[in-house]
Protein backbone atom coordinates (compact mmCIF):
# COMPACT_ATOMS: atom_id res chain seq x y z
CA UNK A 1 0.00 0.00 0.00
CA UNK A 2 1.53 3.27 -1.26
CA UNK A 3 0.86 7.13 0.04
CA UNK A 4 -2.79 7.87 -2.04
CA UNK A 5 -3.63 11.48 -2.32
CA UNK A 6 -7.02 11.42 -3.22
CA UNK A 7 -8.15 14.78 -3.16
CA UNK A 8 -11.96 14.48 -2.94
CA UNK A 9 -10.71 12.72 0.26
CA UNK A 10 -9.25 15.48 2.14
CA UNK A 11 -12.19 17.34 1.50
CA UNK A 12 -14.31 15.06 3.29
CA UNK A 13 -15.45 15.57 7.25
CA UNK A 14 -15.78 12.12 7.00
CA UNK A 15 -13.33 9.88 9.22
CA UNK A 16 -12.57 6.17 10.40
CA UNK A 17 -10.86 6.66 13.28
CA UNK A 18 -8.88 4.06 14.73
CA UNK A 19 -7.36 3.52 18.58
CA UNK A 20 -5.14 0.69 19.74
CA UNK A 21 -7.01 0.05 22.72
CA UNK A 22 -10.42 1.42 24.26
CA UNK A 23 -9.70 4.61 25.85
CA UNK A 24 -12.40 5.29 28.60
CA UNK A 25 -11.59 6.03 31.13
CA UNK A 26 -9.15 8.03 30.23
CA UNK A 27 -7.04 7.35 32.90
CA UNK A 28 -3.00 7.11 31.04
CA UNK A 29 -1.52 9.37 28.82
CA UNK A 30 -2.46 7.74 25.47
CA UNK A 31 -6.05 7.42 26.09
CA UNK A 32 -6.28 10.83 27.05
CA UNK A 33 -4.46 11.95 23.98
CA UNK A 34 -7.21 9.74 22.42
CA UNK A 35 -9.97 10.98 23.71
CA UNK A 36 -9.26 14.57 24.09
CA UNK A 37 -8.78 14.71 20.47
CA UNK A 38 -11.87 12.52 19.26
CA UNK A 39 -14.17 14.49 20.85
CA UNK A 40 -13.30 18.27 20.35
CA UNK A 41 -13.04 16.74 16.55
CA UNK A 42 -16.60 15.71 16.57
CA UNK A 43 -17.69 18.87 18.82
CA UNK A 44 -16.13 20.64 15.33
CA UNK A 45 -18.50 18.77 13.18
CA UNK A 46 -16.33 16.09 12.10
CA UNK A 47 -18.41 12.37 11.12
CA UNK A 48 -16.21 10.31 12.71
CA UNK A 49 -17.01 6.47 12.81
CA UNK A 50 -15.14 5.58 16.11
CA UNK A 51 -13.11 1.70 15.72
CA UNK A 52 -11.20 1.12 18.99
CA UNK A 53 -9.12 -2.55 18.91
CA UNK A 54 -10.72 -4.32 22.00
CA UNK A 55 -9.99 -8.07 23.04
CA UNK A 56 -13.12 -10.33 23.45
CA UNK A 57 -12.95 -10.04 26.93
CA UNK A 58 -14.03 -6.33 26.56
CA UNK A 59 -17.33 -6.64 24.63
CA UNK A 60 -19.28 -5.82 27.81
CA UNK A 61 -18.69 -1.80 27.68
CA UNK A 62 -21.08 0.03 27.55
CA UNK A 63 -20.55 1.71 23.51
CA UNK A 64 -23.81 3.48 23.23
CA UNK A 65 -22.54 5.64 26.48
CA UNK A 66 -18.84 5.47 24.87
CA UNK A 67 -20.56 7.29 21.57
CA UNK A 68 -22.25 9.65 23.59
CA UNK A 69 -19.13 10.27 25.99
CA UNK A 70 -17.03 11.00 22.75
CA UNK A 71 -19.77 12.62 20.55
CA UNK A 72 -18.76 10.54 17.91
CA UNK A 73 -21.29 9.04 15.05
CA UNK A 74 -21.03 5.42 15.71
CA UNK A 75 -18.85 2.99 17.84
CA UNK A 76 -17.65 -0.26 16.07
CA UNK A 77 -15.31 -2.20 17.80
CA UNK A 78 -12.63 -3.92 15.85
CA UNK A 79 -11.97 -7.45 18.64
CA UNK A 80 -8.04 -8.61 18.38
CA UNK A 81 -7.02 -11.73 20.08
CA UNK A 82 -5.35 -11.42 23.34
CA UNK A 83 -2.06 -11.07 24.14
CA UNK A 84 -0.02 -14.17 25.83
CA UNK A 85 3.11 -15.81 26.22
CA UNK A 86 2.42 -18.54 24.02
CA UNK A 87 0.93 -16.22 20.81
CA UNK A 88 3.99 -14.26 20.89
CA UNK A 89 5.98 -17.45 20.85
CA UNK A 90 3.89 -18.64 17.96
CA UNK A 91 4.75 -15.41 16.38
CA UNK A 92 8.32 -15.69 16.62
CA UNK A 93 8.14 -19.01 14.76
CA UNK A 94 5.56 -18.08 12.64
CA UNK A 95 6.38 -14.26 11.57
CA UNK A 96 10.11 -13.45 12.81
CA UNK A 97 10.22 -10.51 10.61
CA UNK A 98 7.29 -8.34 11.94
CA UNK A 99 7.73 -6.94 15.31
CA UNK A 100 6.57 -8.69 18.11
CA UNK A 101 4.46 -6.29 20.02
CA UNK A 102 2.73 -5.29 16.25
CA UNK A 103 1.66 -9.71 16.10
CA UNK A 104 -2.30 -9.23 17.80
CA UNK A 105 -2.72 -5.98 15.29
CA UNK A 106 -1.75 -8.48 11.71
CA UNK A 107 -4.17 -11.18 12.30
CA UNK A 108 -6.04 -11.58 9.59
CA UNK A 109 -9.22 -11.58 11.58
CA UNK A 110 -8.31 -7.73 12.73
CA UNK A 111 -7.80 -6.70 8.80
CA UNK A 112 -10.89 -8.24 7.49
CA UNK A 113 -12.67 -6.44 10.45
CA UNK A 114 -11.85 -2.53 9.43
CA UNK A 115 -11.70 -3.19 6.20
CA UNK A 116 -15.42 -4.07 6.43
CA UNK A 117 -15.88 -0.78 8.39
CA UNK A 118 -13.63 0.81 5.14
CA UNK A 119 -15.92 -0.92 2.75
CA UNK A 120 -18.66 0.59 4.57
CA UNK A 121 -17.02 3.86 4.63
CA UNK A 122 -15.56 4.70 1.20
CA UNK A 123 -15.11 8.34 1.45
CA UNK A 124 -13.90 8.42 4.26
CA UNK A 125 -10.07 8.51 6.14
CA UNK A 126 -8.74 6.37 7.80
CA UNK A 127 -6.54 7.85 10.97
CA UNK A 128 -4.24 5.30 12.98
CA UNK A 129 -3.99 7.10 16.39
CA UNK A 130 -1.08 5.00 17.50
CA UNK A 131 1.46 3.13 15.59
CA UNK A 132 0.02 -0.60 17.08
CA UNK A 133 -3.50 0.04 15.08
CA UNK A 134 -1.51 0.17 11.64
CA UNK A 135 -0.66 -2.83 12.06
CA UNK A 136 -3.90 -4.30 10.11
CA UNK A 137 -1.95 -3.08 7.11
CA UNK A 138 0.34 -5.66 7.19
CA UNK A 139 -1.84 -7.94 6.27
CA UNK A 140 -2.08 -8.06 1.98
CA UNK A 141 -6.04 -8.74 1.27
CA UNK A 142 -8.02 -9.10 -1.91
CA UNK A 143 -10.11 -5.98 -0.76
CA UNK A 144 -6.65 -4.00 -0.84
CA UNK A 145 -7.14 -3.46 -4.69
CA UNK A 146 -10.70 -2.66 -4.99
CA UNK A 147 -9.72 0.45 -2.24
CA UNK A 148 -7.30 2.34 -0.76
CA UNK A 149 -8.01 4.21 1.70
CA UNK A 150 -6.22 7.52 2.56
CA UNK A 151 -4.50 7.31 5.88
CA UNK A 152 -3.53 9.54 8.58
CA UNK A 153 -1.19 8.82 11.70
CA UNK A 154 -1.04 10.39 14.53
CA UNK A 155 2.22 9.31 16.26
CA UNK A 156 2.35 9.49 20.06
CA UNK A 157 6.14 8.58 19.94
CA UNK A 158 8.63 7.43 17.67
CA UNK A 159 8.11 3.62 19.18
CA UNK A 160 11.87 2.32 17.31
CA UNK A 161 13.62 5.03 20.04
CA UNK A 162 12.25 3.21 22.98
CA UNK A 163 13.49 0.03 21.26
CA UNK A 164 16.28 1.19 21.32
CA UNK A 165 16.34 3.00 24.62
CA UNK A 166 15.97 -0.61 25.69
CA UNK A 167 18.73 -2.42 23.77
CA UNK A 168 21.28 0.15 25.03
CA UNK A 169 20.64 -1.19 28.87
CA UNK A 170 22.12 -4.88 26.98
CA UNK A 171 25.28 -5.39 25.97
CA UNK A 172 25.89 -6.61 22.45
CA UNK A 173 27.20 -9.58 24.13
CA UNK A 174 23.66 -10.74 25.35
CA UNK A 175 21.18 -12.76 23.29
CA UNK A 176 18.78 -10.82 24.79
CA UNK A 177 20.49 -7.08 23.48
CA UNK A 178 20.54 -9.09 20.43
CA UNK A 179 16.83 -9.87 19.80
CA UNK A 180 16.13 -5.99 21.34
CA UNK A 181 18.10 -4.51 18.36
CA UNK A 182 17.11 -6.99 15.97
CA UNK A 183 12.95 -5.86 17.29
CA UNK A 184 14.22 -1.88 16.73
CA UNK A 185 15.16 -2.81 13.21
CA UNK A 186 11.85 -4.41 12.71
CA UNK A 187 9.94 -1.38 14.82
CA UNK A 188 11.75 1.51 12.66
CA UNK A 189 10.77 -0.64 9.55
CA UNK A 190 7.23 -0.65 9.67
CA UNK A 191 7.58 2.96 11.58
CA UNK A 192 8.76 4.61 8.03
CA UNK A 193 6.26 2.40 6.21
CA UNK A 194 3.07 3.41 8.00
CA UNK A 195 4.65 7.37 7.53
CA UNK A 196 5.33 7.01 3.98
CA UNK A 197 1.85 5.51 3.24
CA UNK A 198 0.39 8.32 4.75
CA UNK A 199 -1.24 11.81 3.77
CA UNK A 200 -0.55 13.42 7.07
CA UNK A 201 1.79 12.19 9.93
CA UNK A 202 1.08 14.31 13.37
CA UNK A 203 3.40 13.29 15.70
CA UNK A 204 3.23 15.24 19.23
CA UNK A 205 6.34 16.54 19.64
CA UNK A 206 8.85 18.84 17.55
CA UNK A 207 11.62 16.44 18.55
CA UNK A 208 9.70 13.60 17.14
CA UNK A 209 8.48 15.92 14.25
CA UNK A 210 12.54 16.09 12.73
CA UNK A 211 12.78 12.13 12.73
CA UNK A 212 9.57 11.73 10.60
CA UNK A 213 11.16 14.34 8.48
CA UNK A 214 14.19 12.57 7.56
CA UNK A 215 11.76 9.71 6.67
CA UNK A 216 9.26 11.32 4.12
CA UNK A 217 8.52 14.84 2.85
CA UNK A 218 8.36 18.01 5.46
CA UNK A 219 5.00 19.20 4.11
CA UNK A 220 3.41 16.09 5.44
CA UNK A 221 4.78 16.25 8.88
CA UNK A 222 2.69 18.51 11.13
CA UNK A 223 3.49 18.42 14.79
CA UNK A 224 0.24 18.38 16.76
CA UNK A 225 0.90 18.44 20.54
CA UNK A 226 -1.77 16.83 23.21
CA UNK A 227 -4.87 18.62 23.67
CA UNK A 228 -5.14 18.92 27.84
CA UNK A 229 -8.37 20.51 28.92
CA UNK A 230 -7.61 23.38 31.48
CA UNK A 231 -10.42 23.37 33.89
CA UNK A 232 -8.72 22.35 36.46
CA UNK A 233 -10.30 22.76 40.28
CA UNK A 234 -7.31 25.42 41.86
CA UNK A 235 -7.46 25.94 45.53
CA UNK A 236 -7.00 29.68 46.69
CA UNK A 237 -5.35 28.78 50.58
CA UNK A 238 -2.27 30.46 51.01
CA UNK A 239 0.35 28.75 50.89
CA UNK A 240 1.26 26.97 54.44
CA UNK A 241 5.30 27.40 54.32
CA UNK A 242 5.73 25.13 57.49
CA UNK A 243 3.88 22.18 56.53
CA UNK A 244 6.14 18.94 55.30
CA UNK A 245 6.67 19.24 51.36
CA UNK A 246 5.10 16.90 49.46
CA UNK A 247 5.76 15.36 46.76
CA UNK A 248 4.04 13.28 43.99
CA UNK A 249 5.14 10.58 41.20
CA UNK A 250 2.12 9.97 38.63
CA UNK A 251 2.66 7.48 35.75
CA UNK A 252 2.11 3.86 34.68
CA UNK A 253 4.32 1.34 36.65
CA UNK A 254 4.51 -0.29 33.61
CA UNK A 255 5.40 2.12 30.97
CA UNK A 256 9.48 1.40 30.75
CA UNK A 257 10.35 5.16 31.03
CA UNK A 258 8.33 5.61 34.37
CA UNK A 259 9.28 2.73 35.98
CA UNK A 260 12.92 2.86 35.66
CA UNK A 261 13.07 6.27 36.27
CA UNK A 262 11.03 5.99 39.40
CA UNK A 263 13.53 3.25 40.51
CA UNK A 264 16.13 5.10 39.93
CA UNK A 265 14.48 7.53 42.18
CA UNK A 266 14.00 5.48 45.12
CA UNK A 267 17.53 4.01 45.17
CA UNK A 268 19.79 6.95 44.05
CA UNK A 269 17.64 9.62 45.56
CA UNK A 270 15.30 9.50 48.35
CA UNK A 271 17.52 7.93 51.04
CA UNK A 272 19.83 10.13 51.20
CA UNK A 273 16.98 13.40 50.54
CA UNK A 274 15.50 11.15 54.19
CA UNK A 275 18.35 11.02 55.57
CA UNK A 276 18.76 14.91 55.66
CA UNK A 277 15.27 16.36 55.44
CA UNK A 278 12.36 15.03 58.06
CA UNK A 279 9.74 17.21 56.57
CA UNK A 280 9.34 15.60 53.19
CA UNK A 281 6.66 12.86 51.43
CA UNK A 282 6.23 11.13 48.70
CA UNK A 283 3.11 9.91 47.41
CA UNK A 284 3.36 7.60 44.08
CA UNK A 285 -0.07 7.03 41.97
CA UNK A 286 -0.05 4.53 39.00
CA UNK A 287 -1.57 2.36 37.03
CA UNK A 288 -0.18 -1.05 35.53
CA UNK A 289 1.44 -4.02 38.23
CA UNK A 290 4.69 -2.99 39.26
CA UNK A 291 7.97 -5.07 39.14
CA UNK A 292 8.76 -7.09 42.20
CA UNK A 293 11.64 -4.74 42.67
CA UNK A 294 10.05 -1.59 42.40
CA UNK A 295 7.04 -2.74 44.96
CA UNK A 296 9.59 -3.60 47.44
CA UNK A 297 10.87 -0.30 47.33
CA UNK A 298 7.44 1.04 48.18
CA UNK A 299 7.98 0.22 51.56
CA UNK A 300 10.79 2.86 52.11
CA UNK A 301 9.74 5.64 55.01
CA UNK A 302 7.42 8.68 54.26
CA UNK A 303 6.63 6.60 50.62
CA UNK A 304 2.87 6.18 49.90
CA UNK A 305 1.88 4.13 47.63
CA UNK A 306 -1.65 4.36 46.05
CA UNK A 307 -2.11 2.37 42.74
CA UNK A 308 -4.69 3.19 40.93
CA UNK A 309 -7.17 6.24 41.57
CA UNK A 310 -10.42 7.22 40.90
CA UNK A 311 -9.41 11.10 40.36
CA UNK A 312 -5.69 12.65 40.55
CA UNK A 313 -7.43 16.07 40.97
CA UNK A 314 -7.14 15.80 44.73
CA UNK A 315 -3.55 14.48 44.81
CA UNK A 316 -2.49 17.44 42.71
CA UNK A 317 -4.05 19.22 44.50
CA UNK A 318 -2.50 18.55 48.47
CA UNK A 319 1.04 18.03 46.72
CA UNK A 320 3.48 20.72 45.99
CA UNK A 321 5.71 19.73 43.13
CA UNK A 322 5.38 16.33 40.85
CA UNK A 323 8.13 14.07 39.96
CA UNK A 324 9.22 13.36 35.82
CA UNK A 325 12.41 11.35 36.70
CA UNK A 326 12.62 9.95 32.64
CA UNK A 327 15.54 9.29 31.08
CA UNK A 328 14.38 7.73 27.59
CA UNK A 329 11.29 7.85 25.08
CA UNK A 330 9.81 10.20 23.28
CA UNK A 331 6.68 11.76 22.91
CA UNK A 332 5.26 14.52 24.66
CA UNK A 333 4.72 14.14 28.56
CA UNK A 334 1.04 14.20 29.71
CA UNK A 335 1.39 14.02 33.16
CA UNK A 336 3.83 17.21 32.97
CA UNK A 337 0.98 19.19 31.14
CA UNK A 338 -1.30 17.72 33.82
CA UNK A 339 0.52 19.05 36.55
CA UNK A 340 1.32 22.07 35.17
CA UNK A 341 -2.41 22.59 34.18
CA UNK A 342 -2.50 21.78 37.80
CA UNK A 343 -0.38 24.96 38.98
CA UNK A 344 2.07 22.04 39.94
CA UNK A 345 5.29 22.51 39.13
CA UNK A 346 7.62 19.48 37.90
CA UNK A 347 11.08 18.26 39.19
CA UNK A 348 12.33 16.71 36.02
CA UNK A 349 15.09 15.77 33.30
CA UNK A 350 15.12 18.13 30.41
CA UNK A 351 13.89 14.94 28.48
CA UNK A 352 11.18 14.48 31.04
CA UNK A 353 9.27 18.33 30.02
CA UNK A 354 10.22 17.53 26.60
CA UNK A 355 8.41 19.48 23.62
CA UNK A 356 6.70 21.61 26.54
CA UNK A 357 8.58 24.98 25.61
CA UNK A 358 9.21 25.44 29.93
CA UNK A 359 12.48 26.71 31.39
CA UNK A 360 14.08 25.41 34.33
CA UNK A 361 14.42 28.41 35.58
CA UNK A 362 10.85 30.06 35.97
CA UNK A 363 8.49 26.91 34.70
CA UNK A 364 10.09 23.95 35.98
CA UNK A 365 12.83 22.32 38.29
CA UNK A 366 15.35 20.76 36.24
CA UNK A 367 17.38 18.04 37.74
CA UNK A 368 19.91 15.82 35.67
CA UNK A 369 22.03 13.37 37.92
CA UNK A 370 21.42 11.96 41.76
CA UNK A 371 23.24 15.13 43.34
CA UNK A 372 21.38 18.00 41.27
CA UNK A 373 18.27 15.75 42.23
CA UNK A 374 19.30 15.56 45.54
CA UNK A 375 20.55 18.81 46.62
CA UNK A 376 16.98 20.51 44.94
CA UNK A 377 15.27 18.20 47.44
CA UNK A 378 17.04 19.25 50.33
CA UNK A 379 16.65 23.32 49.75
CA UNK A 380 13.25 23.28 48.14
CA UNK A 381 10.23 25.16 49.88
CA UNK A 382 6.40 24.93 49.11
CA UNK A 383 6.27 28.78 49.05
CA UNK A 384 9.08 28.44 45.58
CA UNK A 385 6.86 25.52 44.26
CA UNK A 386 3.63 27.91 44.53
CA UNK A 387 4.85 30.53 42.63
CA UNK A 388 6.58 28.35 39.68
CA UNK A 389 3.19 26.50 39.31
CA UNK A 390 1.46 29.51 38.65
CA UNK A 391 4.04 30.38 35.82
CA UNK A 392 3.95 27.31 34.55
CA UNK A 393 -0.24 27.00 33.97
CA UNK A 394 -0.17 30.65 32.32
CA UNK A 395 2.36 29.39 29.69
CA UNK A 396 1.14 25.75 29.38
CA UNK A 397 -2.29 26.28 28.67
CA UNK A 398 -2.80 28.27 25.37
CA UNK A 399 -0.03 26.10 24.05
CA UNK A 400 -1.68 22.72 24.46
CA UNK A 401 -6.03 24.26 24.44
CA UNK A 402 -7.87 21.12 22.93
CA UNK A 403 -9.92 22.75 21.29
CA UNK A 404 -6.86 24.70 18.90
CA UNK A 405 -5.61 21.26 18.46
CA UNK A 406 -8.51 19.29 17.13
CA UNK A 407 -9.25 22.98 15.05
CA UNK A 408 -5.01 22.63 14.00
CA UNK A 409 -5.41 18.90 13.18
CA UNK A 410 -9.07 19.40 10.98
CA UNK A 411 -7.50 22.14 8.75
CA UNK A 412 -4.86 20.39 8.41
CA UNK A 413 -6.21 17.47 6.51
CA UNK A 414 -8.18 20.03 3.79
CA UNK A 415 -4.43 21.42 2.58
CA UNK A 416 -2.44 19.33 0.28
CA UNK A 417 0.96 18.38 1.06
CA UNK A 418 3.65 20.42 -0.48
CA UNK A 419 1.22 23.23 -0.79
CA UNK A 420 1.67 25.13 2.60
CA UNK A 421 4.45 25.03 5.89
CA UNK A 422 4.27 22.90 8.19
CA UNK A 423 2.33 24.72 11.25
CA UNK A 424 3.00 24.52 14.79
CA UNK A 425 0.47 25.85 16.99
Amino acid sequence: MNFNLNKSKTDSSELIWITPKWPLPADDGAKQANTQLIHNLALQGQVIHFCPLITKHELEIDFERAKRDLAVTDVTPIIRPSTTVLRRFLHLLSNPFTALTLAPFAEREVANQIRNVIDRFPDALVVHDGLHCAGWTLRRLEKDARTRPTLIYRAHNVESALWESAAKERPWSSPFGWFLRFQKILMERFERKVAQDSFRVFPVSDVDARIFRSWISESRVITLPIGMATAAVRSEEEVDGSRPLRLLFVGKLDWAPNRDGLLWFLREVWPEVCRVRADIELTIVGSGIPSATLAEKFKMPRVNFLGRVDSLVPHYQACDVTLVPIFYGSGTRVKAIESCIHEKPCLSTALGVEGLDLSGDTHYFRAEDAREWIDTLVSLSNLETAERGKKACLHIRDRFDPVKIARKFGESLRAVPGTEPAVHP
